[in-house]
């Protein structure tokens, strides 16, 4: 896991928003780098990560993702709201 935060730390690497499809492989423990992901420069990065956040069911992500609500991008704050409409359907 370690290597695919790494790489998603790379500003160089043009496609970092795949290390973020590779990071929602490892479940929950990867929900930190996930989270901290929701404020990447990149959209497609932010967009992505509020979907994997939701896919693994990491509730620890509702208030990052409830500020994501306000993003400039319009794609990002649809996956925001996605998201958060996701993980309030989860039992816990």
């Amino acid at each position: 896991m370690q290597k695919t935060v790494a790489a998603l730390a790379n500003k160089e690497n043009a496609e970092r928003w795949k290390n973020v499809v590779d990071l929602e492989k490892f479940g929950k423990p990867a929900s930190e780098f996930l989270i901290k992901a929701l404020a990447d420069e990149d959209r497609w990065v932010r967009y992505l990560a509020a979907d994997a956040l939701a896919n693994m069911g990491a509730s620890n992500a509702i208030d990052p993702l409830i500020k994501l609500l306000k993003d400039p991008e319009q794609d990002v704050r649809f996956a925001a709201a996605a998201s958060l409409g996701k993980l309030g359907t989860l039992k816990p």
